[in-house]
């Protein structure tokens, strides 16, 4: 049965999904969008639509069997792992300022319209909460997705929308741990709101605590010390998300709440970036099985049974977050062009308003939240929203210039200098401290223990340990909108990849081992090669001199 299930359902599953994907990249669609459409294809609903044509009578492809669950599970568990490897400290506490102001507003307000909406449409009480629920949050993996496709993740509104979004992608572990407590215990009252939300709230602080401590105590050396081999670091990160996840299910929490805090202990520590790079194409695999399998739970009758409604509130969500959005910031001091574009961005709803329909939807005992076809409105929901802001993100220049005229959308205000250097060597040590004086942001990737030892503490040198021939490491970086990119990279197809991603008016410089080397980095486009370390830092600090860029 397991040799059937991988060599026929799964080999069908995977290879349709990523036919799809393709379609969705030359579309300008989100991945999660085309796997659902993946699901309903190969799924009953895809057979229902067939057997419509003259002379066809199939099934469906691929059934929503006990391997694809608990792939599905696996999913969920990685997303929120994953999520957690982004979530740093320091960054919550930029948060907790103008752009907290404006995410818990939006959220408030979307939560009791939508509210308000669901009641007036015929849903009860505890289906309208979950679907106001769904609602209230913007997808991470669309907004950043598509701003890092773009290059205006270090613009002001792409800044402004990240910390938004981060901001409520914390809140989204607390409010899917009570709808799971909930779901679990089979009813809804404000008794059970009120007792189980003192619960969560209490095992989400001993968990939190734990993850927190263990950042400071332990995990440092211990992963410093497993760091040195890149698959046995790997096999140790998943071990780590793994052992939380049995802590928060022995504490009668959902198992995403244990990876996502695994996550967060790990993020606190200069090892997260290479973890993160070697985690996402794990957690694009189990994520796609997710979604699609989530296609695969849904018939037409679902998906028609509130289709009408579907549509109307997709609208109502691409206009209502689009107003509060551009209100708030507007109010908060931001001009009309950083306001509008990080406003665009967020009109949509969130992966998590699908995954807190589907934890709604299957309790462990009792009757579910939420019946099946309220699954596949808020699923049809995300599709609409997600799909249409796409456009409406790749073409939000165009959009305002329509509206405001052209000149202010072309006027983007200079951010802080950025500097990116890879590897560490002779050379870069004899002018680290120069780089950091002359650049607003200076960041560091290496991927040896002892360098990322002796970065500890330096506050004006933002380390990364992490592999830079990872293309999702240097993006991360910000290679788009950086200013000087200095690589002693040993790999040559690496540096010129590099020097494709990096924009033109950065100033490239360049290790060659070989004149032949040097002369294929000239051509490819870098500014200044060297050929001998131990002449470069002198070079290298006489170029500084050379550019003269201003401190900011």
């Amino acid at each position: 049965m397991v040799e059937t299930f991988f060599a026929g359902q799964l080999a069908l599953l995977v290879t349709a999904a990523a036919f799809m994907a393709i379609v969705g990249k030359k579309t300008h669609q989100p991945s999660l969008v085309m796997y659902i459409l993946t699901g309903l294809a190969l799924g009953p609903a895809g057979a229902a639509l067939a057997s419509l044509l003259p002379g066809v009578s199939i099934s469906a492809l691929v059934s929503e069997g006990v391997y694809i669950s608990t792939m599905s599970e696996l999913g969920l568990a990685f997303l929120l792992f994953f999520i957690g490897l982004e979530i740093k400290i320091e960054d919550i506490r930029e948060v907790l300022g103008e752009t907290l102001t404006v995410s818990v507003v939006q959220m408030g307000a979307i939560a009791a319209i939508f509210y308000g909406l669901s009641v007036a449409v015929g849903f009860g009480t505890v289906e309208a909460v979950v679907i106001a629920l769904a609602f209230m949050y913007s997808s991470t993996a669309v907004v950043v997705k598509i701003l890092a496709d773009r290059g205006e993740v270090a613009t002001k509104a792409g800044k402004l929308d990240v910390s938004m979004l981060l901001f409520e992608d914390v809140t989204v572990v607390l409010v899917m741990a009570v709808l799971g407590s909930l779901a679990a215990a089979g009813s809804f009252s404000l008794a059970t709101v009120g007792f189980e939300g003192l619960k969560i709230g209490f095992f989400v602080l001993v968990v939190a605590a734990a993850a927190i401590l263990s950042s400071k105590l332990f995990l440092p050396r211990f992963l410093r010390y497993v760091s040195e081999s890149r698959h046995v670091f790997l096999i140790h990160g998943l071990a780590w998300m793994f052992l939380f996840v049995v802590l928060a299910q022995r504490m009668g929490l959902s198992l995403e709440v244990g990876a996502f805090f695994a996550g967060v202990s790990i993020a606190q520590l200069p090892y997260s970036s290479e973890l993160h790079s070697r985690v996402k194409p794990l957690t694009d695999f189990f994520l796609a099985v997710f979604f699609v399998s989530l296609g695969l739970g849904l018939s037409v009758s679902d998906l028609l049974q509130y289709a009408e409604i579907a549509v109307a509130f997709s609208a109502a969500i691409v206009v209502l977050k689009f107003i509060l959005y551009y209100s708030l910031t507007s109010k908060l001091g931001f001009g009309r062009y950083d306001s509008f574009k990080s406003s665009i961005n967020m009109t949509q709803t969130s992966t998590f308003s699908i995954v807190y329909a589907t934890v709604a939807s299957n309790p462990a005992k009792g009757d579910p939240l939420i019946g099946t076809p309220i699954v596949a409105m808020i699923t049809l929901v995300a599709l609409l929203t997600m799909g249409s802001s796409s456009y409406l993100i790749y073409f939000s220049d165009r959009i305002y210039s329509k509206i405001f005229g052209p000149e202010e959308a072309a006027s983007r205000e200079s951010e802080e200098s950025v500097a990116i250097v890879a590897g560490y060597n002779q050379a870069v040590e004899g002018v680290l401290d120069d780089v950091a004086s002359r650049y607003g942001s200076v960041k560091l990737v290496d991927r040896r223990p002892e360098v990322a030892a002796e970065m500890e503490g330096r506050e004006d040198i933002e380390f990364e340990f992490a592999d830079f021939g990872h293309r999702e490491v240097r993006s991360d970086l910000g290679i788009d909108h950086a200013d000087l990119l200095v690589s002693f990279d040993s790999d040559l197809d690496v540096e010129l990849e590099a020097l494709e991603e990096a924009p033109e008016d950065c100033e490239v410089v360049y290790e060659a081992e070989t004149r032949q080397e040097a002369d294929t980095f000239r051509e490819a486009g870098a500014d200044y090669v060297f050929l001998e370390e131990a002449a470069a830092a002198e070079k290298l600090s006489d170029m500084l001199d050379k550019l003269g860029v201003a401190e900011r």
